[in-house]
Parts: C-alpha cells; sequence; structure tokens
C-alpha cells in the first residue's frame, strides 16, 4: 500500500471513531432527558409553560413524545441532524439560534487563548529545557507552579479591575465596544467578518475586547504546556541520535528543530488538544465575568435557570468540538510521525 492510500486510510478510520463516538453522546443524551425524574415536559418547558394545554401539546407533537421510544429516538436524531436542539426555557426562543450567536463567539475567543498558550508555552519550555538548572529555567518553573496555583476566576476580576477600570488600557466588557455596530455576518466571529468587510476600527474594537479574557484563558494551559514541553524535550535530549547530531557537527539550530521538537511535538500535540478543551471549560466563569456572549456564559445562565433544551444543545455542541480537536489531533499525529498511521 502506498504513502498516500494509508494517510487517507488512516483519515477515514479516525473519521469513523469520531462519527461512532458523536452517536453515542447524541444517545447518551436523549436516554438523559427521558431518564430525568417526573413529567418530561415540565421539564422542558418550565412548570408554569407545562401548565398551558397548547404550549403542551405543541412540545409533544414536535418531539413525538406520545409515540413509542425507538421512533422517539428516531425523531430526536433527525432533530439534531437539521440543527433542531429544541426551545430555550430561558429565552423561549430556539436553541439552535442562541448556539449560532454563542458558538462562534467561544471559537473566536478560544482560538486566540490557545494560540497565546501554544506559543508561549512551547516557547518558554523549549527556552527552560535547554537551560536546565539556570536562572531562566528556574524564573520559569515559578511563573509556571503561580500559573497553576492562581483561580482562573480571581485572575479574570483583578485583570478586568486593574486594565480596563484602573488604568483604563484595554475595554471592559461584552463583545464590542458601545455604539459600535456589529460587522456583516459571515462566520460569526467579529474580527474575521470585519476584516472581511474592510471595517479596520470594527476589527481593532473586537480583538481589543478579545486580549484580556483570552490572555486570562490562557494562562493555565500555557503553564501546563510549558511543563509538558519541558518534560518532553529534555527527554528527546538525551536521546542517542541527538547526541550523535552533535558529534557530526551539527548546529545547535539545526538539531533543535530538525531532531528535537520533531520528535517532542507529538507529545506536545496530545496536550494542546486536551489544553483547548480546557479553555472550553474554564469560558464558563470568564465568559460571565467579561459578559462576552458565548457557550461559556450560555451555559453558565442555563444552568441556573435549569434550562434542560439549553444544556443538552450546549452539551452536544461542546462534545462536536472536542471530538473535533481528538480528530484533527490524531491526524497531526499521523503527519508528523508516519509510524502512527499503521494504528
Amino acid at each position: 500500500m502506498g504513502v498516500r492510500s494509508s494517510f487517507w486510510l488512516f483519515v477515514i478510520k479516525r473519521l469513523g471513531i469520531s462519527v461512532f463516538l458523536l452517536w453515542g453522546v447524541a444517545t447518551i443524551m436523549f436516554l438523559a432527558a427521558r431518564l430525568v425524574p417526573g413529567d418530561v415536559i415540565s421539564v422542558m418547558l418550565g412548570e408554569e409553560a407545562a401548565a398551558d394545554p397548547v404550549a403542551r401539546q405543541a412540545m409533544i407533537e414536535r418531539f413525538g413524545l406520545d409515540r413509542p421510544v425507538p421512533e422517539q429516538y428516531y425523531l430526536h436524531m433527525t432533530n439534531l441532524v437539521q440543527g433542531d436542539f429544541g426551545i430555550s426555557m430561558r429565552t423561549r426562543g430556539p436553541v439552535a439560534d442562541e448556539l449560532a450567536r454563542a458558538v462562534p463567539a467561544s471559537l473566536e475567543l478560544g482560538i486566540l487563548a490557545g494560540l497565546i498558550s501554544a506559543i508561549l508555552g512551547i516557547f518558554l519550555g523549549t527556552l527552560s529545557a535547554l537551560q536546565r538548572g539556570k536562572l531562566a529555567d528556574q524564573l520559569i518553573r515559578v511563573v509556571t507552579v503561580t500559573g497553576i496555583s492562581v483561580p482562573l476566576f480571581w485572575l479574570a476580576l483583578v485583570a478586568l479591575y486593574v486594565f480596563s477600570f484602573k488604568l483604563q488600557m484595554f475595554p471592559g466588557i461584552g463583545r464590542l465596544s458601545p455604539g459600535v455596530a456589529p460587522p456583516p455576518t459571515a462566520t460569526g466571529m467579529y474580527t474575521i467578518d470585519a476584516l472581511l468587510a474592510g471595517q479596520l476600527g470594527t476589527f481593532a474594537d473586537a480583538f481589543m475586547h478579545l486580549l484580556i479574557p483570552g490572555a486570562v484563558l490562557a494562562v493555565f494551559t500555557m503553564t501546563l504546556i510549558t511543563r509538558f514541553t519541558r518534560s518532553a524535550v529534555l527527554e528527546v535530549l538525551n536521546e542517542d541520535y541527538v547526541r550523535t547530531a552533535r558529534a557530526k557537527g551539527l548546529t545547535s539550530v539545526r538539531i533543535l528543530f530538525a531532531h528535537v521538537l520533531r520528535a517532542a511535538f507529538v507529545p506536545i500535540v496530545t496536550v494542546i488538544g486536551i489544553m483547548f478543551g480546557a479553555v472550553l471549560a474554564g469560558a464558563v466563569l470568564v465568559e460571565e465575568i467579561f459578559n462576552f456572549p458565548g457557550i461559556g456564559q450560555m451555559m453558565f445562565r442555563s444552568a441556573v435557570f435549569l434550562d434542560m433544551p439549553g444544556m443538552i444543545g450546549i452539551g452536544l455542541v461542546v462534545a462536536v468540538i472536542y471530538v473535533g480537536i481528538s480528530f484533527v489531533t490524531d491526524i497531526l499525529y499521523g503527519v508528523i510521525d508516519p509510524r502512527i498511521r499503521v494504528s
């Protein structure tokens, strides 16, 4: 089998696993909603709305709750494929519409936080490994311990108070400043949409609103990536082929990029993928503190209001993101280390 054929077979296998995982999550969500104690209609609509015979009958017909369970399951999966997550008990609007606004906002924030944490984490971790035992290594290790120890919500409050209210270096809460209109919607991410529309002022304003919450979210993940990168690079530096490369007279820069980082990248990619999921988890409180309308804020408010359709919709979207990250990580494994493709 050729190299190209083995790679695409590897991609198809991983894609099949991802689809199976998403089907499993959707099935678990269906069973969880049916196993909730009490009346399902009351859980989905709320006690007051469920007392309305018209609203109750509309919900029964929409989700086929008067039909056999297998038929309900079929309707459940069909609705999910069509993007129908039901009606939010909190907003009384379609959950899909709220997710369509929240998901791009969180992805925009998460991508920025992920880039900050990955770039700084790999750089600091590599520097710490190369300077092992020296002052730079000690300082970086102190920073990483501090970053892991500080509660994220406390750091968010301090950053908001210091940089937005005291120093006024950055805007405060929300995605845009008052009076700044959102750009025409293309992706739902204000920075990208503003660039596509040529609205540089809107882009700058949206980007400034992302910096503080993005940096706060990046702190915890950056420290873990730094520590993991340091360990991975130190392990590779002790390998025989690295000592052989030095004996051959190769420059330190070439050894670092051609041998050390390439070998260390497989475990580093793993932790970066996991940490992107941690960014989404940490976004719950950070988005609420910065009044950033993403899935973190939506998750928090849905939980407070016991909005079952909203929580189910968020759970499925988060599952899609996690599975997507895992799929991309697996593909990167195959690109970095072709030996993994045969597994």
